[in-house]
This record gives structure tokens, C-alpha cells and sequence, in this order.
């Protein structure tokens, strides 16, 4: 015969599992809480104005400078994506002016330009007034 193992083996093999309530995966007490998410860009669109909130955790350097990285991040995200839609709006707008429909495109180019900064939007407003001279002259 084999002599039995001396060390019987462990119930849980994988530690991940192991603090974790079997029923639900969720888990269990006393077992630290997963980092929180960042939000979603859309979901704070439109608050750039707005002071961030006060952070929660101690003023440390590296804290502060990661949630400034963060930060920059997120707005980096808003940007782009405001750019994005910017962009579909010129898109429309320039269907519209095609098909002869100045009113509607200059609707189109004032919502890109509400989207935009800087030259893009200066050039969509110039546009917007050129249509509009355009069409008082109808």
C-alpha cells in the first residue's frame, strides 16, 4: 500500500476565490473593496465649469498628483469626444447646405460650434453669418 498524504489538501486552491461569498461572487466582509471606476466622460458633460469635487483622501504628493493625471485625463477624453461630435454636426450641416436647406445647416454649425474652441469654432460662426446674409439677400 500507499501511505496516506501526510498534509491533507487545501479546500480552496485559488486564493482569488477564497474570500469570496460562493453564493452571490460578491465579496465577503472584512475583504477590501475593489478601486472605484472612473466615470464615464459622458456622464459629466457639460460641469467643466464646476470646481472638481474635494478629494476624499489624505494631501499627500503622489495622491495629488495622480488625481491630477486623472483629471487631465478625463477632460482629454470630454474634449475629444465634444470634438467628435462637433465633427458629425459640420458633417450635417454641410448635407444640409447641399441640399439647399441653409436655415437647418446653419442650426448644425452653430451646435458644432458650441462644441468646438479656438479657429474651428470662428470659422463655423463666419460661416453661420454668411448663410444667414445669404439668405436676407433672397
Amino acid at each position: 500500500g500507499n501511505p496516506e498524504p501526510q498534509h491533507p489538501e487545501p479546500q480552496h486552491r485559488n486564493p482569488s476565490t477564497r474570500n469570496r461569498n460562493p453564493s452571490t461572487g460578491t465579496p465577503a466582509p472584512g475583504t477590501p473593496a475593489p478601486e472605484p471606476q472612473q466615470p464615464e466622460p459622458d456622464l459629466v458633460l457639460g460641469q467643466k465649469e464646476k470646481a472638481p469635487a474635494v478629494q476624499q483622501f489624505s494631501s499627500s504628493a503622489d495622491r495629488g498628483e495622480d488625481s491630477l493625471a486623472a483629471i487631465r485625463k478625463q477632460l482629454e477624453q470630454q474634449d475629444r469626444k465634444l470634438l467628435a461630435e462637433a465633427y458629425e454636426l459640420i458633417i450635417e450641416g454641410q448635407q444640409a447646405e447641399l441640399a439647399g436647406k441653409n436655415g437647418v445647416a446653419r442650426i448644425f454649425y452653430r451646435q458644432a460650434a458650441n462644441r468646438c474652441q479656438g479657429e474651428l469654432q470662428k470659422q463655423l460662426l463666419r460661416h453661420c453669418e454668411q448663410l444667414k446674409q445669404q439668405a436676407s439677400k433672397e
